[in-house]
């Protein structure tokens, strides 16, 4: 940019900005309410995106740069009641899609905490584990690397455990962000459920 005054410190950009086609947009041209859009409380404010972040970065630049309009205030409590609602849509559409929610089968991944969980315990010098508990969790460990001792290194390995590393997994977000045809409508739908559930009474007209 070009500074084209020094007092107010004024500046002129050298390339176009990506949001000046929202200028006359009637939403941002109004102004949000700085409270929250569901029940009208001032304080304990939070950031809610209405359509999930978790699926618009892994879409292309320009729905990025539109998530502005989907950006309003909500409390914490409001926002935890929603994220609630969210999850049962997001449950619904991994069914209906047939993939994980949490990247791999659920039964799978009961394994793989439990075996975490166990290598965490023995590992952490802090606790005092009796000989005999020691040899359950071992156990657990046993039966979820199929071998017949238990290393420092599978501990190590498994207090480390990444389940996004596995080839079996499936990020459902960006699944999901790949499925989108229309923004629009992949937008509108999360809208209406918003405004469905929640029954905002403090969302500009």
């Amino acid at each position: 940019a070009d500074i084209v005054a020094e007092n107010p410190t004024t500046i002129r950009l050298k390339f176009e900005p990506s949001g000046r086609c929202g200028l006359k947009d009637p939403l941002l041209m109004d102004g949000k309410p700085n409270i929250c859009v569901v029940c009208g409380v001032t304080e304990n404010l939070t950031r809610h995106h209405i359509i999930p972040y978790s699926f618009i970065k892994h879409m292309k630049i320009e729905y990025k740069v539109d998530i502005i309009r989907d950006i309003f205030p909500c409390c914490e409590y409001c926002h935890h009641e929603y994220e609630k609602k969210s999850m049962e849509r997001r449950n619904q559409m991994a069914k209906e899609l047939g993939i994980p929610l949490n990247g791999i089968d659920s039964e799978e991944m009961r394994k793989i905490r439990k075996a975490t969980g166990a290598a965490v315990a023995l590992t952490d010098v802090k606790n005092i584990i009796p000989e005999c508990r020691k040899e359950q969790l071992r156990q657990i460990i046993r039966n979820f690397t199929g071998k017949s001792e238990v290393s420092n290194e599978d501990l190590e390995s498994l207090t480390n455990y990444r389940i996004n590393e596995r080839e079996d997994y499936v990020c459902f977000s960006k699944y999901v962000a790949e499925q989108v045809v229309d923004y629009n409508d992949f937008a509108r739908e999360w809208r209406e459920h918003f405004v469905a559930t929640m029954q905002p009474k403090y969302m500009p007209e």
